[in-house]
Order: structure tokens, then C-alpha cells, then sequence
């Protein structure tokens, strides 16, 4: 009778840190899951690698584990931040080469897209500054991209492709190529 009544309190004493781990590993992974929206200046995926990292430590005890699981949770929000980037930018081209294509020579027109996710807005201006006459039509332009008040301008080269759709050919300082 007396073994009973110790092996009660000690599954009671245990229950407090049992319950304290499982609070600790649900914060981390809501952390770890969270963390990649934190901005593009690359903490988000550092945040959601420590916090994968360390919850796999609470859970295996086992280090290896622990890094593997923390270095896998980096890379995989780093990736999945650039793939973002990369599509903003694309949908950002996209508007800037539409406008361009519908608008005349050396006229200045506005350009604007709405980003689904992450979700913003993107606007500016952007001018033919000359057609590239030869087998492709192509139109050098110079764009405006602004940001928090400020615009950053562009050289680049449009191309209308065999569907009739402009697409970029070539910006400086980058752009996906087609």
C-alpha cells in the first residue's frame, strides 16, 4: 500500500515539468512557424532554425538531432523567402512591362500591381526611352520602383513575345530572364 502512495506523488511532482516541456515546445514551434514572416533581412529563417532546433532538443534529447533538425528549418525558410522575393519581383516586371508595352514613345506612364503574398503594393512610373528595331520588337525603358516614399530608377529592355505579351529581356540591375 505504502509503494502506491509514493509512486502517486511522484507522477504528480513530474506532471508540472511535463506540462512546462510540452508549453515550451508548442511556443517554440509557433515561433519556428511565424518566424519566417519576420522581413527579408534573413533573421526570420535564423529565429525559425533555433526554434525548430532547440524544440527537437527538448523532444530527443539527442544534439545531432537538435542541429539537423535546426539547419534543415533555416535553409527550408530561407528558401521558401527568396522564392517570395522572386515572385514579387516577377509580378512587379509584369506591370512595369504591360504598361510599357501599351504606351507610346517617350511617354511616362504609371505602373501598379497589388501582391498577393506577402501582401502589398507596389507603383511607379516607367518611359520608352527608344525602340529596338530588328526581327524581335524591343523597347529600352527607364522605371521607377517606389518604396517607402523614396523611388529608385532602372534601365531595362522589353520584348514582345510571340503570344503579343511584353516580357523583360533585360534590367539592370537584375531581372529573371525570359
Amino acid at each position: 500500500m505504502e509503494s502506491l502512495k509514493c509512486a502517486g506523488r511522484q507522477g504528480a511532482r513530474e506532471q508540472p515539468r511535463a506540462r512546462w516541456t510540452r508549453a515550451v515546445i508548442i511556443a517554440l514551434v509557433c515561433l519556428s512557424t511565424t518566424a519566417g514572416c519576420a522581413g527579408g533581412d534573413g533573421a526570420g529563417s535564423e529565429i525559425a532554425g533555433f526554434a525548430a532546433g532547440s524544440a527537437a532538443g527538448l523532444l530527443t534529447a539527442n544534439p545531432f538531432i537538435a542541429v539537423a533538425t535546426g539547419m534543415a528549418t533555416r535553409f527550408g525558410a530561407s528558401e521558401a523567402g527568396a522564392y517570395l522575393d522572386r515572385r514579387r519581383q516577377a509580378e512587379i516586371h509584369k506591370a512595369i512591362a504591360t504598361s510599357a508595352g501599351a504606351a507610346d514613345e517617350d511617354q511616362i506612364v504609371d505602373w501598379s500591381v497589388e501582391i498577393d503574398f506577402p501582401p502589398g503594393h507596389a507603383h511607379g512610373q516607367v518611359q520608352t526611352t527608344r525602340s529596338l528595331n530588328g526581327q524581335i520588337a524591343c523597347r529600352e525603358v527607364l522605371y521607377s520602383v517606389k518604396s517607402s516614399g523614396e523611388a529608385s530608377f532602372f534601365v531595362g529592355v522589353i520584348c514582345r513575345h510571340s503570344d503579343g505579351e511584353w516580357r523583360w529581356a533585360v534590367s539592370e540591375p537584375t531581372a529573371q530572364r525570359w
